[in-house]
């Protein structure tokens, strides 16, 4: 056997070893996980997940999630989680329908070949036929189908976003418009005269309000800390009080008095708090919010905007919803901090470089153990299965908490920008490193090089290419035991309920404690593309991973239907409305790789009729992609921007408020016309 049937059968049992440990461990510490808590408090309003996991019986709560259907969650956990869910759902049947009449027609097809490599799973890959035109028809046909069902997974999606879109009801902010990048040192009514003044001609019977967001960023952060010293301080008091004690905290190695301190603190930022009340904001933040009558016109007065000159240095947006926006982040330098990104995104880039090249072990492994009787075993399982494992890491913890720490650091102005820019930078951290660099710069062309790729390299690209599938195929079965394990145990959840419950000093804290963690859809959707991109790009050849990835998609879509119903909070009303172009255009680019990629070894034949389909095939699909990323486009915006496109064209829509009301205010600008009057 080669070291790649060696490393799957290892990896296989090794896995399935490793998750039944993980399920075991998840029936036990379940209980300890996210359930369902209430307040008196009205301050305090804890999230939490649909289901009650740690004391609902686990066949009742398994029954539960195997009969909510898609539907379901669309109406209990709104839109995001239900195309979360739909585009994995279509991402399974296309997989089976691949598996179904491509894996059982080219796995066999291509075993039938010249029989180039030893025994064992590389002769399943296209490598093996690549001299025998005969044999070769069959890729060639089955480029064709394979291309079309991944359009119609784009299609199916479009599809999907379009249909909810129409169901759901208007959301609030489609019908206002945030401009930013405005002059800071002007005043807030001065803006708003001058933003009327432009909108006036054109858009004059549709404008319902304006409202300049005040310069209050600082004065919030201190609020937010005055609000947080005052409830530490008035739970010590009564600590002190009930357990006829002082209640100790460390603090620079010294205890002292808690009570004390956190009376300190707000006495400190009282003092601050009033002297930034008394002196008023200064100047605005550089943010507008544009309320219109009707969807259509504040789409209308985007595109005029857009087009206008005298506007042509404001950034013209639709408006989040008003509880996205991060008020404290309003004022801060966005050049300096793009700047700062830049250069974390460089350093990191870098660095990762340098650490995750797991794929080039198997070099190594090589030459250490050229000279032992156990040398397939020992290098399928250290060359094969210990880097898959390496880069399991990287992605699931290294790359997680790297991002989240780049993305803390841009200081977003709403959270609906925070997801989109983590998505984007985990794919493009997921395609460098986890794709790219294991199939091009640590598999494929080291495996080339050191193996006189450019003496005889038409034969052995093919050969690579198989190899690094039969290496992205234990990839996909590690995820789909290992990662999908993990993610049913939640162990860092359980620490992290223990660790808050044990340190916990006020009753906000206690209850806050055991809330469901928000579901982390940006690093979902981008594992979920990443393993698109592998899946399509091998499909023709190494068609067997396509049988991995639909278990990795099956054992996925359960795990995580669980968790959204029955472990994390889900923001019903949020509609991810950035994710569906990111998907699409992700879904697009796979199938255009896959293509590419799939032309390239065609034309790589000695044979002209293959080689000149090869070339056909890869001008085609260029141009193909070309035209439906384009159209899919220009149909998500119309969707995404929630207006009825269908039936209801022609039914007038009601003014969402009255003439000079404001949807947007920040929380703190009451307080300051109250103290005025």
């Amino acid at each position: 056997m080669d070291p790649i049937l060696y490393a799957l059968i290892s990896a296989f049992a090794a896995n399935i070893l490793i998750f039944g440990i993980l399920f075991a461990l998840f029936l036990v510490f379940r209980t300890f996980r996210s359930k369902h808590i209430f307040s008196d408090n009205p301050k305090i309003i804890p999230k939490n997940a649909i289901f009650s996991e740690s004391d609902t019986p686990l066949m009742l709560l398994f029954k539960s999630v195997w009969n909510t259907s898609l539907q379901d969650i669309y109406e209990k956990c709104g839109s995001e989680a239900y195309v979360y869910l739909a585009l994995q759902w279509k991402i399974i049947k296309s997989l089976f329908l691949m598996c179904l009449i491509g894996v059982t027609v080219l796995v066999p097809v291509y075993s039938q070949g010249k029989r180039i490599h030893e025994t064992g799973l590389e002769e399943t890959g296209i490598g093996n036929i690549l001299e025998e035109p005969n044999y070769m028809v069959a890729p060639l046909i089955y480029f064709i189908p394979f291309s079309i069902f991944g359009y119609f997974l784009v299609y199916r999606v479009l599809k999907e976003v379009t249909t909810k879109s129409q169901q759901n009801k208007i959301q609030l902010f489609n019908y206002v418009l945030e401009i930013s990048d405005l002059p800071k040192d002007k005043a807030c009514e001065f803006i708003k005269t001058m933003v009327n003044n432009i909108l006036q001609k054109d858009f004059r019977d549709n404008i319902v309000s304006i409202y300049v967001v005040p310069n209050l960023a600082k004065l919030y952060r201190t609020h937010n800390k005055l609000e947080e010293a005052k409830e530490k301080a008035e739970h010590y008091a009564l600590y002190d009080e009930t357990h006829q004690t002082k209640k100790k905290i460390k603090l620079l190695g010294k205890w002292i008095d808690a009570q004390m301190f956190y009376e300190k603190l707000v006495e400190k930022y009282s003092k601050k708090y009033e002297d930034l009340l008394a002196k008023g904001p200064v100047g605005n933040s550089g943010f507008c919010y544009v309320t219109f009558r009707t969807t259509q016109s504040a789409e209308n007065a985007k595109k005029w905007l857009h087009d206008n000159i005298r506007a042509k240095d404001w950034i013209v947006k639709t408006a989040p919803s008003p509880h996205e926006i991060k008020w404290e982040n309003l004022d801060q330098n966005y050049r300096e901090i793009r700047a700062k990104r830049w250069c974390l995104m460089i350093f990191f880039c870098i660095l990762f470089f340098i650490l995750v090249t797991p794929a080039g072990f198997l070099y190594f492994v090589n030459n250490f153990l050229s000279d032992f009787k156990g040398r397939q075993f020992i290098e399928g399982l250290l060359g094969k299965y210990f880097p898959v494992l390496i880069l399991l890491i990287y992605q699931v913890v290294i790359l997680y908490y790297t991002i989240i720490y780049i993305v803390s650091k841009e200081k977003r102005t709403n959270t609906a920008r925070e997801t989109t820019s983590r998505l984007l930078k985990y794919l493009l951290f997921m395609g460098i490193y986890v794709f790219l660099l294991q199939a091009m710069g640590a598999q494929t062309i080291l495996d080339l090089t050191v193996n006189g790729f450019w003496d005889n390299w038409q034969t052995e690209l093919p050969k690579a290419v198989s190899n690094t599938g039969g290496f992205f195929t234990i990839y996909l079965l590690s995820q789909a035991f290992i990662a999908n394990g993990f993610d049913l145990l939640q162990p860092l959840l359980v620490i992290v309920t223990k660790l808050k419950l044990k340190i916990a000093s006020t009753e906000k804290e206690k209850i806050l404690a055991q809330e469901a963690p928000p579901f982390d859809f940006a690093y979902e959707y981008a594992a979920v593309l990443n393993a698109v991109l592998i899946i399509f790009t091998y499909s023709i050849c190494f068609p067997l991973i396509i049988f991995f990835g639909l278990v990795y998609f099956s054992m996925r879509f359960m795990v995580h239907k669980y968790l959204i119903l029955c472990v994390n909070y889900v923001d019903k009303n949020s509609s991810g409305k950035n994710i569906p172009e990111i998907c699409l255009k992700s879904i697009l680019g796979s199938v255009l790789i896959f293509q590419m990629i799939t032309s390239l070894v065609f034309s790589i034949s000695r044979y002209r009729g293959i080689e000149t389909m090869g070339f056909i095939y890869f001008v085609l699909s260029f141009a193909f992609y070309l035209f439906i990323q384009i159209k899919s486009v220009r149909v998500l915006k119309k969707v995404l921007s929630f207006m009825r496109i269908d039936g209801d064209a022609g039914v007038a829509e009601e003014p969402l408020i009255a003439p000079g009301g404001n949807l947007y205010e920040h929380p703190l600008e009451k307080e300051i016309i109250n103290r005025n009057d």
